[in-house]
């Protein structure tokens, strides 16, 4: 910017300036008085475009700072959470839970032979399955529940304010609802999964509570996957084997 453009909208008002020039007309300082004036103007414009700059970055760097916890909390590939987004959304339902408010529910889902099919028809074919899965889940799930990618071919759904009905019932629909979806290649073939389910009613860890629908899962694969089991302490004493 050249002293001229600085010079084209001053900041300080006319009015003023135009005053003290014509009351100190002759004046032997009226020159450093107009170089003083001017030199103003242009440190005044910087500043207000420092201004400018500076909120301009700090905008910048909240959308950046949303951003990366949104991407720290979220599967990129399916657009579910993940298990750090996952851990907040379970442990205030834990803390309503030792207030005696109502106990939630867990759903823990296992796509069914999915390596094989990664393995046969390659990972991108993979990936669309996996992003079938998520659209069903939201599309499913009532919007209270929190939906997550638990990892791999696992997802996880947290399900607040839960009784035994709606537990069975969403299983149920999800099961379904995943039933329809058909592998490459094979009309005839599709998709299924394994569901472990578990019922919350008392506090604990909540490594404890997935632990729970871990181990019901992986029963119902072992009893020939496409099914739902309910956690009860009873598996706790049975060793799985697949």
């Amino acid at each position: 910017m050249n002293a001229q453009d600085e010079t084209s909208q001053p900041v300080v008002p006319a009015e003023r300036y135009h005053h003290l020039e014509t009351q100190y007309a002759g004046h032997p300082l009226l020159t450093e008085l107009t170089a003083l004036h001017l030199q103003y103007q242009r440190l005044e414009r910087r500043l207000n475009k420092i201004a400018r700059i500076g909120d301009l970055m700090q905008a910048q760097i909240m959308d950046l700072n949303s951003e990366l916890n949104k991407r720290a909390e979220t599967d990129p590939l399916t657009g579910l959470y993940n298990r750090g987004g996952l851990y907040p959304q379970m442990s205030a339902l834990m803390e309503q839970l030792a207030l005696g408010q109502s106990r939630f529910g867990l759903l823990l889902l296992d796509l069914d032979y999915f390596k094989e099919v990664n393995d046969q028809f390659g990972h991108l074919h993979g990936d669309q399955l996996l992003i079938a899965v998520a659209d069903i889940l939201r599309a499913v799930c009532p919007a209270s529940h929190i939906c997550a990618r638990w990892g791999g071919e696992e997802f996880l759904v947290l399900m607040p304010d839960c009784c035994d009905d709606s537990l069975f019932a969403l299983a149920g629909n999800l099961m379904q609802a995943i039933r329809r979806i058909r592998l490459p290649g094979d009309d005839n073939r599709y998709l299924t999964a394994s569901l472990g389910a578990y019922l919350c009613r008392e506090t604990e860890t909540i490594d404890e509570s997935i632990r729970k629908a871990d181990l019901a899962m992986y029963k119902a694969k072992a009893q020939g996957r496409n099914q739902l089991v309910v956690y009860s302490p009873e598996l706790d004493e049975t060793r799985v084997v697949l």
